[in-house]
């Protein structure tokens, strides 16, 4: 052994056994991420909460995945956020709205557009 968490040994009849401790995943913390109204018809409001400030750009993607609409990247500072997205140029269907950070996901909601 290498230490007390890894190193190798070997087992009775000659196997080489290996032992390390393994990273541990951390789960990734979502976001709150409301729309209102939902159903939208010409748009709709984003809300969020950010525990502390960060760059944050907002993605509209259709039910195939293609991104329909999308913000630039904007500095918000922490506390509760509200963004308003115009939805009236969208098709009528289901998107799928998410709040990014350095092109990670942080949060988001799905959207239904009428008209």
């Amino acid at each position: 052994m290498l230490d007390e968490t890894s190193g190798y040994a070997v087992g009775d009849g000659g196997p080489i056994l290996k032992r390390e401790e393994k990273a541990r995943a951390v789960a990734a913390h979502l976001m709150a991420v409301k729309l209102y109204p939902n159903p939208a018809r010409s748009q709709t409001v984003l809300s969020f909460m950010l525990n502390q400030s960060r760059s944050v750009a907002i993605q509209v993607s259709d039910e195939h995945g293609n991104i329909v609409w999308l913000s630039r990247e904007k500095m918000f500072s922490s506390g509760n956020q509200q963004l308003s997205i115009p939805v009236s140029n969208l098709q009528h269907g289901i998107y799928q709205v998410n709040v990014l950070s350095k092109g990670k996901t942080m949060g988001s909601s799905r959207l239904l557009v009428v008209h």
